[in-house]
């Protein structure tokens, strides 16, 4: 059986065709013990954050793409096109063509899965979605690094079968939840890194056999959360008043339950194709909904004003504005001094200065000062990023969806509201998940 490779990176598995799904990794990097901001559950109850954040539609992404020395190419096996160059014809002059949809629930009938990196953050909202809207899919093999496959399974038990996100198939098999789960997903001891995937004789063996799709999710990244978000926490704890980084960068935010709908719905067009051919669809907000820097610290100002943190000793924490820099050096001399300053450390100075604490307070000071130095110097190539991703092919393939698909797989980016997305969905996730999770570790 031949099978069909799907992306979110590069990838070198020999297939018959293959497909990318780019999403700038700021905006969907997590652990898998973190899935916080970018999910179904954080938006106060809502089923997805998406299906309440279509509010105001915007211009046509021609009319939005700046005009920039780089241009990030969406491209298919047939065009190429660069941001701000003269589109083909609009999708709504094809429109007509292809309301019979994609067909994406029959594709995902009775397929079978094999998803690497299965227990990330985005690997676990796709295998979610696909089991809460095609219960009749056939396996799921998860690749999953462990010392043996009794560990892989509980990994699996653990990280997926138990993880809060899959909440609504708790809630919809009851008692028969867990049979439900372990009838679907296979665990299969492996490494990326390794000759065959690290997977022994004969799960190779059947996996080759038997299974139609290939969905990588496996990277690796010097990141260890999303970009946003130890910013926005950092700054609503009041420890980042400023940082290095040009307000006016528009960035990619991408709630991971739409890089999950994109996913699917470019394997149900692509995965029966007769023919070879590389596709790369941009899950990206860049061009079609642009934010910029100084929205995200606005919104998280606003939000963090009304509803503030608390310090260790329980105080309300005030911030202010964020202070904007352009270059290290001059960030670099600002945080030292504020944290100085906040710490108490410019005072412990004179003949009454107390020389071993004012010796351990100077240590202290140095740590964070460096900590926050580092950051800023591991973020700043995207903190004045200036190239912008084209999502031509995402929205083609979205006027190829049927009313029902489209309801059911959300891909627009076009009508979120981003000021109600931050306020409502992201920053009460972080709350929620990551800093109620720090407290009690």
């Amino acid at each position: 059986m031949s099978s069909f490779l799907l992306g979110f990176a590069s990838a070198t598995l020999p297939c018959k065709s293959a497909m990318m799904i780019a999403s700038p990794r700021p905006a969907i990097r997590a652990h898998s013990n973190q899935g916080a901001s970018n999910t179904f559950l954080s938006s106060k109850g809502f089923r997805e954050p998406f299906l309440h954040l279509l509010r105001f539609p915007q211009n046509n992404v021609r009319d939005i793409a700046p005009s920039q020395n780089m241009a990030i190419k969406d491209m298919d096996n047939r065009n190429c096109r660069d941001v701000g160059v003269a589109a083909p014809p609009t999708v709504m002059d094809m429109a007509g063509e292809w309301r019979d949809g994609v067909g994406i629930i029959d594709f995902l009938e009775r397929r079978n899965f094999l998803v690497t990196g299965a227990t990330g953050f985005v690997a676990k909202v796709l295998i979610e979605k696909i089991l809460r809207v095609a219960p009749n899919v056939g396996k799921i093999f998860l690749l999953i690094k462990a010392k043996d496959q009794q560990a892989a399974m509980d990994r699996v038990k653990d990280e997926i079968i138990g993880c809060e996100l899959f909440i609504c198939l708790k809630q919809k098999y009851g008692e028969e939840y867990t049979s439900f789960m372990l009838s679907k997903l296979v665990p299969v001891k492996g490494d990326i890194q390794e000759s065959n995937m690290g997977i022994g004789n004969d799960s190779f063996r059947q996996i080759t056999q038997e299974v139609d799709v290939i969905v990588n999710s496996a990277a690796n990244t010097t990141f260890d959360e999303r970009m946003l978000d130890p910013l926005i926490l950092s700054y609503g704890k009041g420890r980042l008043p400023g940082f290095l980084v040009d307000p006016d960068t528009v960035i990619d935010v991408i709630p991971a339950d739409l890089v999950a709908n994109v996913t699917i719905a470019a394997m149900a067009k692509h995965g029966t194709t007769a023919s070879p051919s590389i596709d790369v669809y941009h899950a990206a907000s860049s061009t079609v909904n642009p934010i910029m820097m100084c929205d995200v610290f606005n919104y998280s100002r606003d939000y963090f004003a009304a509803s503030p943190l608390t310090d260790d000793q329980g105080d309300e924490i005030q911030i202010t504005d964020m202070e904007y820099f352009s270059s290290i050096d001059s960030f670099s001399s600002y945080i030292q001094r504020d944290i100085a300053e906040k710490s108490g450390l410019s005072k412990e100075i004179g003949p009454n200065s107390n020389p071993k604490q004012r010796s351990r307070l100077e240590a202290r000071c140095k740590r964070m000062a460096e900590s926050i130095i580092h950051l800023a110097k591991l973020y700043e190539p995207y903190m004045f990023y200036r190239a912008r991703f084209d999502s031509w092919n995402t929205r083609k393939l979205m006027e190829q969806m049927s009313t029902e698909e489209g309801n059911k797989f959300p891909i627009d980016l076009r009508s979120i509201n981003w000021e109600d997305y931050f306020a409502n969905a992201h920053i009460p996730g972080l709350k929620r998940h990551v800093i109620k999770k720090a407290s009690s570790s």
